[in-house]
């Protein structure tokens, strides 16, 4: 199974652009805005949110921009209420590393968990995660070491096989080349993507303020690139 649909809420409902892709037997849904949908988990999947990123560098005396976490907040809580997600699932590197007790990222994600008491947060300790994640746990998330079983999935943060089951990772904020229009001229243009392969799928990077790593899929590896409005197949 690999088309073109709109995923189907909990409820029922639809969402817009979204491919539906049959792995391990299970129906998951990659959806725009970098992110996936796992229906019979009731678990909405992301990968490297990296929170505090900014906050990191401003301590460093870099000029950042204001507002990018409440903002992929705010994305975040529109995927969830998009599908109907009853869980959240971090693979990893939620932080992008020390997080201050007055740094606004902190402030933001608290507010946010706290928001949503009755959604189930998971977070998968990633490499970035190391100096922060007793934050996370603080605020009510359930902080797992790599390879958490759930059902026929794996949940990892840099990829890996393993027996049990099929692996999802994030940790390469893989991305393919496009040719075409981009940036407002004729061109390449450089995209986050779903990378789905026999046994491995990693998810893209879901922070904005985040770089990328262009991929080179092996021999039978899907991959769809992951647009603001509509996934795409690339190969």
């Amino acid at each position: 199974m690999d088309a073109m649909v709109n995923a189907e809420r909990a409820d029922g409902c639809e969402v817009v652009g979204s491919v539906e892709v049959e792995v391990a037997g299970q129906v998951v849904w990659l959806l725009p805005g970098r992110a996936m949908w796992w229906p019979g988990g009731g678990a909405l999947v992301v990968a490297d949110v990296h929170v505090g990123k900014v906050d990191v560098f401003r301590r460093a005396g870099l000029p950042m921009p204001t507002g990018v976490a409440a903002a992929d907040l705010g994305r975040l809580s529109g995927l969830i209420d998009g599908v109907g997600a009853r869980r959240l699932v971090v693979l990893g590197d939620l932080f992008h590393g020390v997080v201050g007790e007055r740094d606004a990222a902190r402030a933001a994600l608290g507010s946010w968990l706290a928001e949503r008491g009755e959604l189930e947060a998971v977070l998968v300790r990633g490499n970035h995660d190391r100096a922060a994640w007793r934050v996370a746990e603080g605020m009510g998330m359930r902080v797992v070491a790599e390879g958490e079983a759930d059902g026929p999935f794996v949940w990892r943060h840099e990829p890996a096989t393993d027996e049990r089951g099929y692996v999802w990772a994030g940790h390469v904020h893989p991305a393919v080349v496009l040719e075409g229009w981009g940036r407002g001229r004729r061109g390449a243009e450089k995209a986050g993507c779903f990378w789905v392969g026999e046994r491995v799928g990693v998810l893209p990077a879901f922070g904005r303020f985040t770089g990328t790593q262009a991929i080179r899929p092996g021999v039978g590896d899907r991959v769809w690139a992951a647009g603001e409005e509509a996934v795409l197949r690339v190969r």
